[in-house]
């Protein structure tokens, strides 16, 4: 999705980051791709192709904080049901492990 790998890792945690937040002051919809053009604004003098890119870069913001918002909602269905499963509960490390790996939780 992102041109390099490592960069591209870096800025989906920073949009992972950002979306939970906005989750967390119940913000429902995507609204990370609405600030694009504005960081793009203010950074055009060292970066000016970023105005001329703001569309496109718009759409990657918006298509990771959706695919992000969809992974955190399966990840706290299935945490809500590994709780309703567990007699005493208490969830196991690996279980936990495999919430924050996988689902972001």
């Amino acid at each position: 999705m992102f041109v390099n790998k490592c960069i591209g890792i870096v800025i989906r945690r920073i949009i992972r980051r950002a979306a939970r937040t906005g989750r967390n002051l119940r913000i429902k919809n995507s609204f990370l791709h609405r600030l694009v053009p504005v960081v793009a604004a203010i950074m055009q003098e060292p970066y000016p192709e970023l105005i001329e890119k703001s569309g496109e870069i718009s759409l990657l913001v918006k298509g990771e904080e959706e695919k992000f918002r969809e992974l955190l909602d399966s990840g706290e269905k299935l945490f809500t049901e590994i709780i309703a499963s567990l007699p005493d509960k208490q969830i196991p490390g690996s279980v936990l492990f495999k919430l924050y790996a996988t689902y972001g939780l």
